[in-house]
């Protein structure tokens, strides 16, 4: 490949043999779990995370790649002399960027390109290969980041939460809204919007989540990518019939599935689906003015 492409592991792609088909170099981030630190993917799957979650009631603490971590594969590549594109999770949950940055400024090279996904996940992972293509067609390193970085303005993301676990969603909801909600009986959805987190609504039933999360993707036309993210290897009762009323509605998409990481798993807990967007471009994103401010 002409462009290097990093990511950290918080990217998740639909079919796990893409990473390595197409020589995508990803630095695992690190799960802190009952007490001990795993390389996520390496060391522990999302599989054993989920199982573990569910029977002791703990979130997973993510640890981004460090600056180190960076600065060691950075400056391999660098001495390459070959263009690098690293796309990281989104700045406002994790360091991942801030940590790429610094090892940026600290190595002094010009040609690492750092872009924030402002996103997580699968999300994370369709910019990757929105980048691949590109560079796969012989575009030039500022063409592949600008395609990049107009394609996460149309990433989206809608996520359920089967239950609530107030130790993982005090963040996101609030301790008293969480346990509050434990009481009532209602699951929040939430949604990532300018890379953060946030909660948007809230129902009592499966049925009207799967609703929601169909009436959620019948508001886009044209669509580039599409991911289900549920909680297990095999596919679920609710991502079954969410791939059958989607399918109703779309008869010309597949809607493949996926079980989402620890990453993500810190942020939404244990149980919980979702679906993530890439809308296909519509519009001509226009040139940036100040390219100090467009290429990190």
């Amino acid at each position: 490949m002409t462009i290097y492409v990093v990511t950290d592991s918080g990217a998740q792609f639909a079919q796990s043999y893409y990473i390595e088909q197409n020589r995508i170099l990803v630095l695992p981030n690190r799960v802190e779990l009952d007490g001990k630190m795993y390389r996520e993917g390496v060391d522990i799957t999302a599989e054993e995370v989920m199982k573990r979650m569910t029977k002791n009631k703990v979130t997973p603490i993510i640890h981004a790649p460090t600056v180190e971590d960076y600065v060691d594969l950075l400056g391999k590549l660098s001495a390459t002399g070959k263009p690098i594109l690293v796309i990281t999770s989104s700045r406002e949950m994790f360091s991942s960027w801030a940590n790429a940055r610094t090892a940026k400024q600290q190595l002094g090279n010009e040609h690492i390109y750092i872009v924030d996904s402002q996103t997580v996940c699968a999300g994370q992972g369709m910019l990757v290969k929105v980048a691949v293509r590109a560079i796969n067609e012989n575009k030039p390193i500022h063409e592949v980041v600008r395609l990049v970085r107009g394609a996460s303005e149309r990433i989206f993301t809608l996520y359920y939460s089967e239950s609530i676990q107030p130790h993982t969603h005090k963040h996101v909801m609030g301790e008293s809204h969480a346990l509050l909600g434990m009481i009532l009986n209602i699951k929040p959805f939430f949604a990532i919007e300018h890379g953060r987190l946030s909660t948007v609504e809230k129902v009592r039933t499966r049925s009207q989540a799967i609703e929601r999360l169909v009436e959620f993707a019948i508001e886009f036309t044209d669509i580039e990518d599409i991911l289900i993210l549920q909680y297990r290897l095999g596919i679920t009762e609710q991502a079954r019939q969410l791939q059958d009323r989607l399918a109703a509605e779309f008869p010309k998409y597949k809607f493949p599935y996926a079980l989402y990481g620890a990453t993500l798993a810190s942020k939404i807990g244990y149980e919980a689906i979702g679906i993530v967007i890439l809308e296909e471009e519509t519009t001509h994103i226009g040139d940036y003015d100040d390219e100090d401010n467009f290429f990190d």
